[in-house]
């Protein structure tokens, strides 16, 4: 090997590692933040753009920070699915899959909002009700969404404050009908010493109840989001 092929060998296993050389890097962490959404954090190149693919061939971009950084959020899905990830730099790709074991349901999506509506009609402080049919992911009253796999309600999601549920009283009301509907109803006042603590301390707060987990984030006195979700296996 004559000393220029041997100093752009170096070169390239100093700049991208075990990479192909030439290749963007990329890593994704195996270990996801479970929350409302599935999220995997990754790294790659700054310049590099990032997206993913599931199963349906549906593609997504990432946004990638200045440090190379970026994170994929899947939704929670009874069935296992598996995406592809690729990171582009110029005319080089590097790809990656990410497999996401099936998901437990929270709950039926009808028995919740039976339970919710009946609660909602009986009780005044409470306003809201759960339509007929929503569009998994979205809001369907400002600060409550819910993420659904066809019959299966698979997290909530509610938040107090700016854009989300205006009163802290009906931001109560409304925890306390999905416990009812969870029948996790013994235990409201665990839920809602974690949702004070959060308020008061401005900090992540999260109790597990009966395989539940209420998971609080108080940003400042702005917002307060609560996600619900099935504790992972």
């Amino acid at each position: 090997m004559n000393k220029r092929k041997f100093n752009l060998l170096l070169v390239c296993i100093l700049t991208f590692g075990l990479s192909a050389c030439g290749e963007p890097k990329l890593t994704i962490n195996d270990n996801p933040k479970e929350r409302f959404r599935i999220v995997y954090e990754g790294e790659t190149d700054s310049k590099a753009k990032v997206s993913f693919i599931d199963e349906t061939d549906t593609t997504e971009k990432e946004k990638v920070d200045n440090e190379g950084k970026f994170s994929i959020s899947v939704p929670r899905l009874v069935s296992t699915q598996t995406y592809t990830v690729k990171s582009k730099l110029d005319d080089k790709v590097s790809s990656a899959e990410i497999k996401v074991t099936g998901q437990k349901k929270l709950i039926n999506f009808d028995d919740l909002r039976d339970q919710f509506n009946y609660t909602s009609e009986n009780e005044d402080s409470l306003s809201i009700e759960i339509p007929e049919s929503i569009e998994s992911g979205n809001d369907f009253s400002p600060g409550f969404a819910l993420s659904t796999d066809g019959p299966n309600v698979m997290a909530i999601h509610l938040s107090q404050g700016t854009g989300g549920i205006d009163s802290t009283v009906e931001f109560t009301y409304a925890i306390a009908a999905i416990t009812l509907a969870l029948k996790s109803d013994n235990d409201l006042k665990k839920i809602l010493d974690a949702y004070s603590k959060s308020v008061d301390e401005e900090k992540e707060t999260r109790v597990t109840v009966d395989g539940t987990v209420y998971e609080f984030i108080t940003v400042s006195d702005i917002v307060t989001s609560l996600m619900i979700y099935p504790k992972s296996n």
